[in-house]
């Protein structure tokens, strides 16, 4: 028998930390168990190389709230390198746009394609600074009931001098939790070359197309992050992505938490009702809490026993939706890659921010067509990144990191065998083709991580990078199902705080701490 902790996390990736830094805070003696021999899980860096520090999940980091960062601790054992600007987005007919956190920088590379667009900007950047510091309370906070929410909501309306306004604003955030992306983005904008380029927030880690109603929902979540205090800015961490779930791990030791790797839990051990610890491969390990951070359906359909839970609830556990759409193609090499001549100008910004390849709205839909029919784009979308660029600690002299992230793939289409991976491979470099004279040569260094594989790498069932799904239905209340929606679980001292949970996935550490602190 192992020694009696107060609580017992599983899974070591950010939100796992996170809770345990919060728990042992409040003086309980707290254990992390984390399946496989590296921190961070979907935040985590290797050395898929010698010498190469390459991301295999997230690469990018703006959701994590600074104040978070400063409340747990670890704020100075990270350092920040913002992109500005954070997207170039190559577009038809070989144009070229970049995205910056600067709203006047933005609206000049607009006013390139409409002069209109340039003006409107303005007040959409106002839309999102307003509902940015919305959600940031919403996000911050257990979620609401239903109809607390709208009680709340109501109350603001009837504020004197800004009930109507507030009432307009309300409505327009509701609407914009509801509607398409392509739909959202025409309220604003005139020229496809604005659509194309702030579209692909909206469609990170889902299997939705800017026309697919809800799917503005993904892009209302990106734009409340403050990692850097800059509303909206996004960063990469010196040092690789994974420099931030090493200082959580430093921090949580410090705070005098257990955490053993390579500790894989086969049981959740239960007991009239009541959680009484955890069974790994070769102990037992005894808890009054259990907090799990892992994807939900493999919580209760995998570690748990089928008599300790209610038939009807297991069905629900099993329809949660929690299909990946995404998959990386990375690699390292000497130098650069060589841009085609006509965006050799633009190399600085297409190197240092995220380089997406966008060319229109209908190009996504295209794509997002494609998946559907055959599980694979022929021609996907994807983002860029060339974190070495302007970070010289992920890779050797003179050589570069670069992670790639694709879409779209439909997780449950394909068996993801090497034949799926080569296809993946091939159609990446042919769109590539389209923007760089040569991309990868056939010694330099390539990996494809296939949704199979996120599952696997990450235990992640569906290979969703945001563990579940975050469509409208799987959000807020409803996440990941009304009953567990508040971290707690039908069964007693068994908590979920890991993306499974309000407010869903992306490095935010809010379900690891709000999960702790129920």
């Amino acid at each position: 028998m192992e020694k009696k902790y107060d609580a017992i996390i599983i899974g070591a990736g950010h939100n796992g930390l996170v809770a345990s830094i919060i728990l042992a805070n409040y003086g309980l003696k707290v254990l992390v168990l984390e399946a496989t021999g590296r921190v961070g899980g979907m935040a985590s860096t290797t050395e898929l190389w010698g010498g190469y520090k390459v991301p295999l999940g997230a690469y990018v980091v703006s959701l994590f709230n600074h104040r978070l960062l400063e409340k747990i601790g670890i704020r100075e054992k990270i350092a920040l390198i913002p992109k500005e600007p954070g997207m170039t987005v190559f577009l038809e007919n070989k144009k070229i746009l970049s995205i910056y956190n600067d709203t006047r920088k933005t609206e000049k590379e607009l006013s390139k394609y409409s002069k209109k667009d340039a003006i409107s900007y303005n007040n959409w950047t106002k839309f999102w600074n307003a509902v940015s510091l919305i959600l940031e309370t919403l996000y911050n906070s257990p979620p609401l009931e239903m109809g607390e929410l709208i009680d709340m909501l109501r109350r603001i309306q009837s504020i004197p001098f800004i009930g109507e306004k507030a009432k307009r604003f309300i409505e327009d955030l509701v609407w914009a939790f509801t509607a398409s992306a392509s739909r959202f983005l025409d309220e604003y904008f005139e020229a496809p070359e604005t659509k194309a380029s702030l579209v692909e927030d909206a469609l990170v880690g889902e299997l939705v197309s800017p026309s697919t109603p809800g799917s503005a929902l993904i892009l209302v979540h990106h734009y409340f992050g403050n990692v850097t205090g800059n509303r909206g800015q996004w960063a990469y961490i010196r040092g690789g992505i994974g420099k931030l779930s090493e200082a959580l791990l430093e921090r949580a030791r410090e705070m005098g938490v257990d955490v053993k790797f390579n500790s894989s839990v086969k049981e959740v051990v239960v007991k009239d009702n009541r959680v009484q610890g955890v069974l790994t491969e070769n102990s037992f390990y005894e808890a009054e809490n259990v907090i799990s951070t892992i994807n939900v359906k493999t919580l209760f359909l995998d570690l748990i026993r089928r008599e300790n839970l209610e038939r009807k609830f297991v069905k629900r556990i099993e329809n949660i939706r929690a299909i990946g759409a995404s998959y990386k193609f990375l690699v390292a090499r000497k130098g650069l890659p060589k841009l085609s001549e006509e965006y050799a100008e633009y190399k600085d910004n297409i190197f240092s921010s995220s380089a997406i390849v966008m060319p229109t709205i209908e190009y996504a839909e295209k794509a997002f067509g494609e998946a559907l029919s055959s599980g694979i784009s022929k021609e996907p979308w994807m983002s860029i990144n060339t974190q070495s660029f302007v970070d010289n600690t992920i890779a050797p002299n003179g050589h570069h990191v670069i992670s790639i992230f694709a879409q779209y793939v439909k997780s449950d289409a394909r068996k993801w065998d090497e034949d799926d991976k080569n296809i993946l491979k091939e159609n990446t470099l042919s769109v590539l083709g389209e923007y760089f004279e040569s991309f990868v040569d056939e010694d330099e260094k390539t990996k494809i991580l296939s949704p199979l594989d996120f599952e696997h790498l990450f235990l992640n069932p569906g290979g969703n990078i945001f563990q579940i799904n975050m469509t409208p239905e799987q959000t807020y209340s409803f996440r990941p199902l009304r009953e567990c929606a508040n971290y707690s679980t039908p069964i007693k001292n068994l908590y979920i705080a890991g993306s499974s949970a309000h407010p869903g996935g992306g490095i935010t550490g809010l379900p690891g701490y709000l999960g702790a602190i129920k």
